[in-house]
């Protein structure tokens, strides 16, 4: 079950978007499911070491039994992921850990950066959580929702994925479709499409976001599947 809080973080500089449309919106939502291997892949997309920022929304409803990918590499130890302990792992150069619990069926709005100084950062719903010296690294980005040897599969709903090199957008996945092909559409201009896998139409629901609770909440149709903003 989603945990319900009123507690509203504030929104800082630009550590979280407001993504899918604005308030009161309809969009579609595809779950992960690991058990299933349902996942995303991209043309892989090396981020600049001098500087880089990948935003994105995350649902997931419990911690997981062992680690899970949300954005994976081509090598083991670069990648961004939920622990057991239910927060967020970034890992590159040397493991940051929030310190905030983000799979506790909330909506979040998250930030993982690269600063120009050396520092890896992570930002939770407008929070500035980390921003620890880490030395330099390869972040080939290739997939969402898995590692880089097809393991260690997310459970949970990603969405509006955004990378930026050096503050230029090169990526942006919306992850609204509802899958007539198998085409994950990179929105950013750059054409660069990924592909759907194990995913069907059968798996993309509609919600519509509910301004009218304290926080906000995206409900599907019936109501059977809520989501509160934590943003």
């Amino acid at each position: 079950m989603p945990l319900t809080r009123s507690l509203h973080r504030p929104v800082t500089r630009d550590l979280t978007r407001q993504f899918g449309g604005p308030v009161g919106d309809c969009r579609n939502l595809t779950k992960l499911v690991a058990a299933n291997s349902k996942h995303y892949t991209i043309p892989s997309i090396t981020a600049n070491d001098s500087g880089f920022d990948i935003y994105f929304k995350f649902t997931a409803a419990a911690a997981p039994s062992g680690a899970q990918i949300i954005i994976g590499s081509d090598v083991a130890d670069v990648y961004i992921g939920v622990l057991n302990t239910g927060k967020l792992r970034f890992w590159y150069g040397a493991s940051v850990v929030s310190t905030s619990v983000v799979c506790d069926g909330d909506e979040h709005s998250i930030r993982c950066s690269r600063s120009v100084g050396g520092n890896s950062q992570i930002a939770i719903d407008g929070v500035l959580e980390k921003n620890i010296p880490t030395v330099s690294d390869v972040f080939n980005i290739e997939a969402i929702g898995r590692h880089y040897n097809n393991t260690l599969y997310l459970d949970g709903y990603v969405s509006d994925v955004e990378i930026h090199n050096l503050s230029v957008l090169a990526r942006k996945y919306d992850i609204t479709e509802t899958w007539g092909t198998s085409q994950l559409t990179d929105s950013s201009g750059n054409a660069q499409h990924g592909t759907a896998v194990n995913i069907t139409g059968a798996d993309a629901e509609q919600f519509c976001l509910n301004t009218s609770t304290t926080p906000h909440q995206r409900e599907n149709g019936d109501s059977s599947v809520i989501i509160p903003l934590a943003y």
